[in-house]
């Protein structure tokens, strides 16, 4: 008896299949396990890939219907048509290949129709650092401005720029500085500070003497402004103290700032793998780097940058004339 109330309940919680749509079953899967399993960063994320580029093509498309689905003809081929990036379709198979696959373990849908083809090629773009040189411009545009320490300890820690907003002086430690949590940004929320970084592991970064006394100067100018430098308040706040929110200070501050220093458009990110291949040019060791900027594996760090890398093929030969010398 037990068994068949457990069967006619799992019946009646199931969707009927000939009439529930994708677009109902995608939405459900977002607010029953999507929601509840991920960052809120990344629920929204789903959600606009579900909602902009997905539900327009198939969205009344019946879960009955799934089996005879040509992803790659009413998704893929008409997103290219409309003009968006590869990017936007790689992200829109994931979505839809963890939704699919849900569906099935849960014996709701009969089957993955992404299963049966490859995942869009997306080639991500080519890394923009910049120069010693351009830093250097960088730097002394910045100087005059209330977020120089911010710039600088950018292009010398390469911490991200969500990092950045969420430092405390009390993550300061004489040459060294705490990286514990991260400011999370959300369109139509204000900012928030979460209690981790993106890989979700503490890391102290020693700090360069520019570094130590452009926090310094930093401290000076929030009292000069009336702001807190207690333990518990932030390192760099916008003008009321508050958390800088990242698209207005990408749109007042950074663009209009490589705009004087007359440098190319980059991205602010640009900045942390500045950080990283001006380390390289000095043959720092990639595990140092690594540990720096916070990746989970020194793998990670040396497929990202191994264009920046220096050929250490020379070393290695001399090495080996030593030996039989």
């Amino acid at each position: 008896m037990q068994e068949t109330k457990k069967a006619v309940r799992q019946r009646q919680e199931r969707p009927d299949r000939t009439r529930t749509t994708l677009a109902a079953y995608l939405e459900r899967w977002l607010k029953s396990y999507v929601e509840n399993e991920v960052e809120e960063t990344t629920f929204v994320s789903y959600r606009g890939i579900i909602r902009k580029h997905i539900v327009p093509y198939i969205g009344q498309v019946r879960l009955t219907d799934l089996r005879t689905l040509d992803v790659r003809a009413q998704v893929f081929a008409k997103q290219f048509e409309r003009g968006c990036s590869p990017r936007i379709a790689q992200l829109s198979y994931r979505v839809l290949s963890m939704a699919f696959k849900h569906g099935v373990n849960l014996g709701e849908l009969d089957c993955n129709p992404c299963g049966k083809i490859k995942s869009p090629r997306y080639v991500a773009k080519k890394i923009a650092p910049l120069t010693l040189d351009q830093c250097e411009r960088l730097l002394n545009c910045a100087q005059k401005t209330r977020f120089y320490g911010l710039y600088v300890l950018a292009v010398t820690t390469g911490l991200r720029q969500g990092e950045l907003f969420a430092l405390q002086w009390s993550d300061l430690h004489g040459k060294t500085i705490s990286v514990r949590r991260q400011v999370r940004n959300i369109s139509n929320k204000h900012p928030e500070i979460v209690q981790h970084t993106k890989s979700r592991k503490d890391r102290n970064v020693y700090l360069s003497a520019l570094a130590l006394a452009a926090l310094t100067e930093q401290r000076e100018s929030l009292r000069a402004e009336g702001l807190g430098t207690g333990d518990n308040d932030l390192i760099f706040p916008d003008r009321d103290g508050n958390l800088l929110r990242r698209e207005n200070f990408v749109r007042r501050q950074f663009v209009p700032m490589l705009k004087r220093a007359e440098l190319p458009k980059i991205r602010f990110h640009d900045l942390r793998h500045t950080a990283a291949t001006l380390l390289f040019q000095k043959d720092v060791h990639p595990k140092i780097v690594q540990e720096m900027l916070g990746h989970a594996t020194v793998a990670f760090t040396l497929n990202v940058y191994s264009a920046w890398i220096p050929s250490m093929g020379d070393r290695a030969a001399d090495a080996m004339d030593s030996l039989f010398a």
